[in-house]
């Protein structure tokens, strides 16, 4: 029988314990420095339309839990050294709320409301569990399905994995088939453990090496802003999308392809020369996020891979676009093979 949010751990056969990640430690410790805040917080939405068994949703998004040992987990220090500890089952409950009766405006502003609300419901790392769902009726057949997950269980390649298996687990149930998902033959755990003994290796010596020969001399690269620099981070930021013609992509595109490269290298680039503009020096330093899947067994895994890379370029000399490319390809290549 699956158990719900916050189990008995008083047997210490009902868990496992391994080591955290990197990637683990700095999420846990960043919130021990700001307790209280939520910014690493990953809330996905998604707007479902049609016939919807609440029920079966739930199945699937639980069958996910038991196929994935990470959203079974969180975290304790023990004399300085921060652990993951897995349970053996734990259920997810589905919260649902109707404002199907709400129209317009006044529906629009209370989805809003509801979202923010879920958002920035704080997660208690010592505490199970560390991923919620709900659902929102906002019609007939109309629905919006919320998932709040902390960072340091997961990462933005995940929420495709997440994506994917629940839909695959609800068309399974619906059909009354059996399971659709073959069984991983790693979990995260597994992952943290190889990295702690690789990090103790000597492979990680050269890339130690790479980084200390890249970074030499660096300076910060200071660039003026409009407002000054608050003396506390608030966290109060946002996002900005915008669409590119599809013409100017497909010119991009065939930009990337010429120069043997891709389309992340040319707005790279293109983000060297801006920020060459707003600074003084030709060294431009970018920190970039990478995925940190660099195996194939690792594509599957619900977790927070996550890594970011130093990528530094002189701009100096005025050169090229197309070679300034070129350069800046060659650095993010060498980042990413000692990642």
């Amino acid at each position: 029988m699956l158990i719900d949010a916050e189990p008995d751990l008083s047997s210490p056969g009902d868990t496992l314990e391994f080591p955290a990640s990197v990637a683990q430690e700095a999420f846990f410790y960043l919130e021990q420095v700001e307790p209280g805040v939520t910014p690493f917080n990953i809330a996905v939405r998604f707007i479902l339309t049609g016939p919807l068994d609440s029920g079966v949703l739930r199945q699937s998004v639980n069958l996910m839990v038991m196929r994935h040992e990470i959203l079974r987990t969180f975290f304790r220090d023990q004399e300085g050294e921060l652990v993951q500890i897995v349970h053996p089952e734990v259920s997810i409950p589905l919260d649902e709320i109707d404002i199907s009766h709400l129209a317009g405006e006044a529906r629009d502003l209370e989805l809003i409301r509801l979202g923010k609300d879920e958002a920035r419901k704080r997660f208690d790392l010592g505490q199970l569990p560390l991923f919620r769902t709900l659902l929102v009726r906002t019609g007939a057949t109309e629905f919006v399905f919320h998932i709040t997950i902390h960072h340091a269980i997961a990462d933005g390649w995940s929420v495709g994995l997440m994506t994917r298996e629940i839909a695959a687990h609800y068309n399974s149930l619906k059909e009354g088939r059996g399971d659709p998902l073959p069984e991983l033959p790693i979990q995260y755990a597994d992952f943290a453990v190889w990295q702690r003994d690789y990090l103790k290796g000597p492979e990680i010596a050269n890339q130690l090496e790479y980084w200390k020969s890249r970074l030499s001399g660096l300076q910060e690269t200071e660039i003026a802003t409009d407002f000054p620099r608050p003396p506390v981070k608030k966290w109060n930021g946002a996002i900005v999308s915008i669409e590119l013609p599809c013409e100017l992509t497909a010119r991009l595109q065939e930009i990337a392809a010429g120069a043997g490269s891709t389309l992340f290298h040319v707005f790279l680039t293109a983000c060297n020369v801006l920020l060459r503009e707003y600074s003084d020096p030709g060294d431009i330093v970018i920190g970039a996020p990478v995925a940190g899947r660099d195996r194939q067994e690792l594509e599957e895994l619900i977790g927070t891979f996550i890594n970011s890379v130093i990528l530094r370029n002189d701009l100096s000399g005025n050169p090229s676009f197309l070679a300034l490319l070129a350069k800046v390809r060659d650095t993010a290549v060498a980042a990413m093979e000692n990642q």
